[in-house]
């Protein structure tokens, strides 16, 4: 029972040591088994509204369209709302919605009624999926994120390619389930399929499975033990905060310049890159001759190979599978910032191989090799998330690169897609007026689409080494040994540290967040004096987790320290002589550090485990109705931080750092 619910160590074993984490496990079978849900419905909607529509190819991009809207209207409000609630029963919740919407296509032929119930699925799948990457790190060791971020990428390409290509299998093998237990002579067996059998062998026997998958899901994901509640960040949620929750996460990207970039790299990279599908396949149709030599002597793949579009379309997943696996292996050897930066230009310059052969097997090795690169960017990037990203606001962050990652897909559909349509009709005019063959024309309209669309990734590429890669090489360069300062500390100590110096700390501090700075602010107010003895004393604004891997906490991580501003000065001039927290303070802690020469230290976010292990003890103080809110003394052993506000006033995020 120890081993299921202990979090896995590092080591060998990769992929292997993840599946025998019980709790990941779940999580996986849950991921694979919903996403195969959520593009199947896709799956069997297209032929449907195809028919409902007259053939219309506008009414069958609606669906689409209705899967990429939510997320420009809601994932801030859905962010927020992650970081406030249990991320388990949040995607519980988002399981069974869907599985009742699902129902919902049984009883409808109104196009309306179909659009509006794909953006309502896809608005409950705007939650499970940041609810998911925000719960990874809550299940598996910190050495194993890489491992299990690409195994969880892997799963949902895998689980799109099934639920899209696979959808016509898929209910075929239903329908043999469905008779067999008809033929079964089970008296109750056949009285209740036989109830629902015309829908269950029917043309929307789709929905029936469909609703069974999110079933399912929801099912392996009620399994999961989590400590504590895993995005939890304070016992009550009150609606009003939802707007400063969702301005903050955007603040703090604003802020981040790191993050920032690699938000624009990949909001860039995908502008571009997403013509390799509709404009691609225009491409493989108009321009490439031959097949695939070898491949085409298996008789199943000479079959497939027979629909050359979405053969190229399977050899295209082929390569992001083989990336995602590769990937974690790739991030032990490189750093992150090279390994994102590099990814990128590999997609862009095999990209622009693709679009400029003209032998099937040529196009076919590029199309690998970009979906290899993609995976790894995808790998990379949500790791990189993980690892910067405090978790208080992780679930806004990657709600945030979700948004980013839809409205580049949807810009690209609507304005880099319809380009290829413009340049046709060009060099068909050129070609005309002429009077040269069309069979020896070169750069046809697709082509010069695809091209124009691959230097657009290679600027990405070039962004993102820019911003992210060379910066970091200069600041990382930069750092010296940094000095430990014993805590609480002596004003002299205190006044000897610099902003902007890298140091580590030792000593107690007293973990103090909103609720608990309410309270304390209340008593100081009636009393005169600050309680609990915090006068001379060290706040760190954090959220430590219950204890795990043999340590006092199994996760310290910082919170934002704009949050507790408004209390800041008032506790300073109480005797408070520093404090601990993540991110730039206000002009009024800025002075009142300066006035009772009080110091704030920074440290990282999104290494909360990493932190953890410099805590050697944690004891309960006070306001334990708080829950993860209350007061606590915490023993720090070299944790590293950095002076952000020195007793003085100078501010590093103001610049002030020497």
């Amino acid at each position: 029972m120890a081993a299921e619910t202990a979090v896995v160590q590092a080591g060998r074993g990769g992929f292997r040591a993840l599946l025998r984490n019980r709790r990941f496990r779940l999580l996986w079978v849950s991921q694979f088994v919903s996403g195969v849900g959520d593009w199947l419905v896709i799956g069997f909607l297209m032929p449907l509204v195809t028919s409902l529509s007259g053939g219309s190819s506008f009414a069958v991009a609606g669906i689409m369209i209705a899967k990429i809207i939510p997320s420009l209207m809601f994932s801030s409000v859905i962010g927020a709302l992650i970081d406030r609630f249990d991320r388990r029963r949040v995607m519980i919740a988002c399981d069974v919605v869907r599985a009742v919407l699902a129902l919902g296509l049984l009883v409808t032929n109104s196009l309306a009624a179909i659009y509006l119930i794909v953006l309502v699925m896809e608005v409950a799948s705007l939650f499970f999926y940041p609810a998911k990457s925000a719960l990874i790190p809550h299940l598996v060791d910190e050495d194993h994120l890489a491992e299990a971020n690409g195994l969880s990428y892997t799963t949902q390409q895998a689980s799109m390619l099934i639920g899209l290509t696979a959808s016509g299998a898929i209910l075929a093998g239903f329908e043999v389930a469905v008779r067999a237990l008809l033929s079964s002579g089970f008296p109750l067996v056949n009285r209740l399929v036989g109830l629902f059998a015309p829908e269950l062998l029917g043309p929307r026997a789709g929905v029936f499975l469909d609703t069974l998958t999110f079933v399912f899901s929801a099912a392996c994901i009620a399994l999961i033990r989590v400590q504590g509640c895993a995005g939890c960040g304070r016992p009550e949620f009150e609606w009003r905060l939802v707007g400063r929750d969702a301005i903050e996460s955007f603040t703090f990207l604003g802020e981040h310049r790191e993050l920032r970039a690699f938000l624009i790299a990949i909001g860039l990279a995908i502008l571009g890159g997403g013509a390799i599908i509709p404009v691609g396949l225009v491409y493989v149709q108009q321009n490439l001759t031959g097949t695939v030599p070898f491949l085409d002597m298996v008789p199943v793949i000479e079959r497939l190979m027979a629909a050359r579009q979405t053969f190229m379309l399977v050899l295209l997943a082929f390569g992001m599978t083989a990336g995602a696996l590769v990937a974690p292996r790739l991030s032990e050897r490189l750093r992150l910032q090279v390994l994102f930066s590099g990814s990128i230009a590999a997609f862009g310059l095999a990209m622009l191989g693709f679009a400029s052969v003209g032998l099937y097997w040529l196009a076919a090795i590029f199309a690998v090799v970009a979906g290899a690169a993609v995976a790894v960017v995808s790998v990379a990037g949500n790791t990189y998330v993980v690892r910067t990203v405090d978790d208080s606001i992780r679930g806004r962050v990657f709600t945030s690169l979700e948004s980013v990652i839809r409205v580049a897909l949807l810009v690209s559909m609507v304005v880099v897609a319809p380009l290829g349509d413009v340049l046709s009709g060009v060099v068909q005019r050129i070609v005309v007026a002429s009077g040269v063959a069309p069979a020896d024309v070169m750069f046809t309209g697709s082509r010069l689409t695809l091209q124009s669309a691959s230097l657009i990734v290679l600027g990405a590429a070039v962004f993102a080494y820019v911003t992210l890669w060379r910066r970091s090489g200069r600041e990382v360069s930069q750092v010296t040994e940094p000095r430990d300062v014993g805590l609480p500390g002596t004003a002299e100590a205190m006044a000897a540290l610099t902003c902007g110096e890298a140091v580590t700390l030792s000593g107690v501090v007293y973990v103090a967040r909103d609720a608990t700075h309410a309270r304390l602010s209340g008593e100081l107010e009636r009393d005169g004096v600050l309680p609990y003895g915090l006068a001379g004393q060290v706040l760190f604004y954090a959220g430590p987790t219950p204890p795990a891997a043999g340590r006092p906490a199994g996760a310290v991580g910082p919170t934002t320290s704009r949050r507790m501003d408004g209390w800041t000065p008032e506790l300073l001039a109480a005797g408070v002589t520093a404090t601990i927290g993540k991110g730039p303070r206000s002009e009024a802690v800025r002075a009142a550090c300066a006035e009772h020469g009080a110091v704030y230290f920074a440290v990282v976010g999104g290494a909360a485990a990493l932190l953890a292990r410099h805590v050697t003890a944690i004891e309960p103080v006070a306001y334990p109705e708080l829950g993860p809110e209350a007061l606590v003394r915490m023993t720090l052993d070299e944790m590293p931080a950095f002076v952000a506000i020195d007793a003085r006033g100078c501010d590093m995020y103001a610049g002030g750092a020497r």
